[in-house]
Formats: structure tokens, C-alpha cells, sequence
């Protein structure tokens, strides 16, 4: 069984990655670390503590980030092998939390949420397979990351679509990827479903991904 939330301290390197980020709320995160993987191979084992971690989350206020540390993360050569990766790791989450919904369903839509437990959850995947310009970049050559933002956060930060101000907001964020030198793309965090940003393509004009149609190897 995992500790609590308290007791899990992040890594350098993702210290390391919240210290670069242009985001203005990335610096007032209170994160907390899953059991990092030893390589972004899944396991039953390994989804079964991913699995706890997100449990001990479940209805609370105090914590809006959940870390899954990706050790050896450059063996994740393409978005498509990241892909592969997440669905089998959603796959795996959704076959341990007892909801008899199928993964998939209304997955196109806009309103589309990972659910876990009590939870919906915004999901997010970062590789050293991006380059150093992309948002999406971990900044480290054998680290990634996949972040698992629950709902209670984004309303804690204002940055809910229902916010009145919700237009200057994702204005403000865009200035300040560019002032770092990084792409955000605006049309990709407006306008395609939730579900297409977990994964993002390297190129920003490329068709968005579809991780869930991505074969994956994970069997429990």
C-alpha cells in the first residue's frame, strides 16, 4: 500500500520540469508521486500502485497532481509508442476501479473525462521524444512523466471552461509559452476533445492522436 499523499515527495526532475513551465499555476501545484516505473513498461504490479495512489486522491481538496515518474522514458521513441503506452495504463486503471462503463464511451466528446473512482481526471503525458520547444518536452533524456490533474483542481485555479474570464485566461497562458519559447497550440487546447490532448502529436499541425485506437500490449 502506497503512503499518503503527505508522506510522497517529488523527484529532481520533475522539480526540474515545474521550475521551467510558463504556466502560471504550475509553481502553486501540490503534487504528489506515484511508485515511479523503472521503465514505461506496464505491469499489473505497476498498475496496481498507480491505482492506490489515484485512491488516496479520491475526493480531496489538498492535492491536485498525481506524478507517474517514467524511468528509461527515451525507450519511447514516437507519440504512438507513448500512446500505446497510456491506453494500456488506462485500460489497466479503468479494469481495477469496478466502473462497468467502457473506457471508450462518448471518448469524442467534448465533455469526455477520465473517471477513477470518485474522480474525473485531466490526463497528460510528457517524453524526451519532444523537442526542447514543445510544451510536452520532460526536459530530461531518460525521464517522462504522465500527470493526472483532477477536476477539484482546475476549479481550485479558476481555469474551469465555465470560468467568465476563461478566454483571457488561455490568452494569458499562450503569451507566456511564447515568451519561453514554446509552442502552445491554441486550436488543440480549445477546440479538440479532452481525450485527443493526452498525447500530443510532435508536429503541432499534425492530426491530433487517438491514443485509444493505438494497439497496445498490456494484458493483466
Amino acid at each position: 500500500m502506497l503512503p499518503a499523499p503527505s508522506e510522497l515527495s517529488t523527484s529532481e526532475a520533475f522539480r526540474d520540469l515545474i521550475e521551467r513551465s510558463p504556466c502560471p499555476f504550475a509553481q502553486r501545484v501540490h503534487a504528489f508521486r506515484s511508485k515511479p516505473w523503472a521503465s514505461p513498461i506496464p505491469s499489473a504490479a505497476r498498475i496496481d500502485d498507480l491505482h492506490a495512489g489515484l485512491l488516496s486522491m479520491a475526493g480531496s481538496e489538498d492535492h491536485d497532481l498525481l506524478v507517474l515518474e517514467l524511468r528509461r522514458a527515451s525507450e519511447m521513441r514516437t507519440p504512438w509508442d507513448a500512446a500505446a503506452l497510456l491506453h494500456a495504463l488506462l485500460r489497466g486503471l479503468r479494469g481495477r476501479d469496478g466502473n462497468p462503463e467502457p473506457l471508450t464511451r462518448g471518448i469524442e466528446s467534448p465533455d469526455w473525462d477520465f473517471c477513477h473512482g470518485a474522480d474525473k481526471f485531466f490526463v497528460s503525458l510528457f517524453a524526451p521524444l519532444y523537442p526542447r520547444w514543445h510544451s510536452r518536452y520532460s526536459g530530461h533524456n531518460s525521464v517522462g512523466f504522465v500527470l493526472f490533474q483532477p477536476e477539484s483542481s482546475f476549479r481550485r485555479f479558476g481555469v474551469s471552461s465555465h470560468h467568465p474570464q476563461r478566454k483571457q485566461l488561455a490568452r494569458g497562458v499562450h503569451r507566456r509559452f511564447q515568451v519561453r519559447g514554446q509552442d502552445y497550440d491554441v486550436v488543440a487546447n480549445s477546440k479538440v476533445p479532452k481525450s485527443m490532448r493526452y498525447v500530443k502529436p510532435v508536429d503541432m499541425q499534425a492530426p491530433p492522436i487517438a491514443w485509444w485506437l493505438v494497439p497496445c500490449s498490456y494484458e493483466d
